[in-house]
């Protein structure tokens, strides 16, 4: 929330855990007048977008991609993220 401008927006993209609290500056939130908008999914051309986006260099994805694994280990990871301790979660 820090480096939202003010008037900003944050996209919450995925869910919570059933019954997980999602800690968030309220004050902050307020005082900054930042919209706070969930997201479960998108649409064709924003992922097209996005897509464009990490192809060109403009978004910075290390700060997200935690790990880079050959299509072999698919089953593997899966079963990694789908566990209790998952970064996922």
């Amino acid at each position: 929330m820090e480096t939202v401008r003010p008037g900003g927006q944050v996209v919450l993209v995925g869910t919570p855990s059933p019954g997980q609290a999602v800690p968030m500056p309220g004050m902050l939130w307020v005082v900054k007048e930042v919209d706070v908008m969930p997201s479960i999914a998108y649409t064709d051309d924003e992922f097209a977008d996005a897509v464009a986006c990490v192809a060109a260099g403009a978004l910075d994805v290390d700060l997200v991609v935690s790990d880079v694994r050959p299509l072999h280990a698919a089953q593997r990871s899966f079963d990694e993220l789908s566990g209790r301790n998952a970064p996922s979660r």
